[in-house]
Protein backbone atom coordinates (compact mmCIF):
# COMPACT_ATOMS: atom_id res chain seq x y z
CA UNK A 1 0.00 0.00 0.00
CA UNK A 2 2.81 2.40 1.12
CA UNK A 3 5.35 0.94 -1.99
CA UNK A 4 6.31 2.69 -4.84
CA UNK A 5 4.28 6.29 -3.84
CA UNK A 6 5.97 8.05 -6.50
CA UNK A 7 4.79 5.85 -9.38
CA UNK A 8 1.06 5.98 -8.02
CA UNK A 9 1.24 9.17 -8.33
CA UNK A 10 2.01 9.55 -11.71
CA UNK A 11 -0.40 7.14 -12.42
CA UNK A 12 -3.06 9.28 -10.13
CA UNK A 13 -1.80 12.63 -12.20
CA UNK A 14 -3.07 10.58 -15.55
CA UNK A 15 -6.51 9.77 -13.90
CA UNK A 16 -6.95 13.28 -12.29
CA UNK A 17 -6.70 14.47 -16.12
CA UNK A 18 -9.12 12.08 -17.88
CA UNK A 19 -11.84 12.48 -15.19
CA UNK A 20 -11.53 16.19 -15.25
CA UNK A 21 -12.22 16.40 -19.03
CA UNK A 22 -14.90 13.86 -18.56
CA UNK A 23 -16.90 15.82 -16.07
CA UNK A 24 -15.56 18.91 -17.90
CA UNK A 25 -17.13 17.69 -21.15
CA UNK A 26 -20.33 16.44 -19.22
CA UNK A 27 -20.89 19.58 -17.34
CA UNK A 28 -20.43 21.49 -20.67
CA UNK A 29 -23.33 19.33 -22.25
CA UNK A 30 -25.37 20.76 -19.15
CA UNK A 31 -24.65 24.13 -20.08
CA UNK A 32 -25.13 24.31 -23.12
CA UNK A 33 -29.43 24.30 -21.75
CA UNK A 34 -27.93 27.37 -20.01
CA UNK A 35 -26.45 29.18 -22.42
CA UNK A 36 -25.91 27.10 -25.87
CA UNK A 37 -22.61 25.91 -27.63
CA UNK A 38 -20.50 29.09 -26.63
CA UNK A 39 -21.11 28.17 -22.56
CA UNK A 40 -20.16 24.46 -23.60
CA UNK A 41 -17.34 25.54 -24.93
CA UNK A 42 -16.16 27.67 -21.93
CA UNK A 43 -16.88 25.12 -19.11
CA UNK A 44 -15.51 22.07 -21.43
CA UNK A 45 -12.36 24.33 -22.40
CA UNK A 46 -11.40 26.29 -19.11
CA UNK A 47 -12.33 23.02 -17.18
CA UNK A 48 -9.91 20.64 -19.38
CA UNK A 49 -7.62 23.12 -18.64
CA UNK A 50 -7.65 23.45 -15.04
CA UNK A 51 -7.42 19.37 -15.12
CA UNK A 52 -4.44 19.39 -16.78
CA UNK A 53 -2.97 21.87 -14.40
CA UNK A 54 -3.92 20.00 -11.46
CA UNK A 55 -2.39 16.70 -13.07
CA UNK A 56 0.98 18.41 -13.66
CA UNK A 57 1.05 19.26 -9.82
CA UNK A 58 -0.26 15.93 -8.79
CA UNK A 59 2.48 14.43 -11.62
CA UNK A 60 5.26 17.27 -9.89
CA UNK A 61 4.36 15.63 -6.49
CA UNK A 62 5.07 12.14 -7.64
CA UNK A 63 8.21 13.20 -9.22
CA UNK A 64 9.48 15.42 -6.16
CA UNK A 65 9.15 12.18 -4.12
CA UNK A 66 11.03 10.05 -6.80
CA UNK A 67 13.62 12.15 -7.03
CA UNK A 68 13.62 12.64 -3.05
CA UNK A 69 13.88 8.71 -2.27
CA UNK A 70 16.85 8.33 -5.25
CA UNK A 71 18.51 11.23 -3.41
CA UNK A 72 18.17 9.51 0.11
CA UNK A 73 19.66 6.32 -1.53
CA UNK A 74 22.26 8.03 -3.15
CA UNK A 75 22.92 9.82 0.39
CA UNK A 76 23.14 6.25 2.23
CA UNK A 77 25.56 4.71 -0.53
CA UNK A 78 28.05 8.08 -0.01
CA UNK A 79 27.76 7.93 3.54
CA UNK A 80 28.65 4.03 3.35
CA UNK A 81 31.88 4.97 0.89
CA UNK A 82 32.72 7.39 3.47
CA UNK A 83 32.83 5.39 6.52
CA UNK A 84 34.79 2.77 4.43
CA UNK A 85 37.59 5.21 3.39
CA UNK A 86 37.71 7.52 7.05
CA UNK A 87 38.31 3.27 8.70
CA UNK A 88 41.08 2.24 5.36
CA UNK A 89 42.78 5.93 6.27
CA UNK A 90 42.71 4.96 10.37
CA UNK A 91 44.31 2.57 9.78
CA UNK A 92 47.01 3.68 7.44
CA UNK A 93 47.92 6.43 10.30
CA UNK A 94 47.66 3.34 12.48
CA UNK A 95 50.16 1.23 10.68
CA UNK A 96 52.12 4.62 9.89
CA UNK A 97 52.29 5.47 13.77
CA UNK A 98 54.05 2.05 14.08
CA UNK A 99 56.82 2.35 11.64
CA UNK A 100 58.29 5.64 13.10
Amino acid sequence: MYSNIAGKLKKLAFVVLIVGIIGSVIGGIIAITAGGVPMFLIVACVGSLASLIGSWVVYAIGELVENSAESRTQSTRNGEALRTANELLRKLVAEQEKNT
